[in-house]
């Protein structure tokens, strides 16, 4: 009998995206990759010292720990209110701020005796193991690697 096995991972589990010391390098390449497609859509952020402020300003976890939406404070980073932003929309621009987070995926070693374990099937896939499939930028682009 075969089984069909899908293992969903945020990280932390089966991956791990950076450490904390890791964290403000990609918090800046987030910030200067979504000031760099605003000035590519002839939008023009707010100057680079302001937006900076703005992002560590919002890098906190909430006292009560609940979902602070990525969105809101992208629109609150680079004061979208004030911008006409009919070119671009909200999900594109958080696409673009997720980019460098999940570039840089590391598997857990640990896990890989588990994930071996499954057989992976297709013509092009090894006869076992787990692929990592993610979604950095674009909805309609994916990448994949095996464990």
């Amino acid at each position: 009998m075969t089984k069909t096995v899908v293992l969903f991972d945020l990280g932390g589990t089966l991956v791990e995206y950076y450490g904390t010391g890791e964290f403000l390098p990609i918090l800046e390449a987030a910030v200067q990759d979504v000031s760099c497609s605003l000035r590519e859509r002839g939008l023009a952020p707010p100057a680079w010292d302001d937006v900076w402020q703005r992002a560590l300003d919002e890098n906190y976890e909430a006292s009560d720990y609940r979902v602070r939406p990525l969105e809101d404070r992208l629109r609150r980073i680079f004061a979208l209110e004030q911008l006409d932003h009919t070119e671009i929309t909200i999900c594109d621009i958080c696409r673009t701020f997720m980019g460098p987070i999940f570039r840089y995926p590391r598997h857990r070693l640990a896990c890989h005796p588990v994930t071996r374990s499954y057989p992976v099937s297709g013509s092009s896939a090894p006869k076992h193991g787990v692929h990592c499939v993610q979604n950095p930028t674009r909805t309609d682009r994916f990448t994949a690697s095996a464990y």
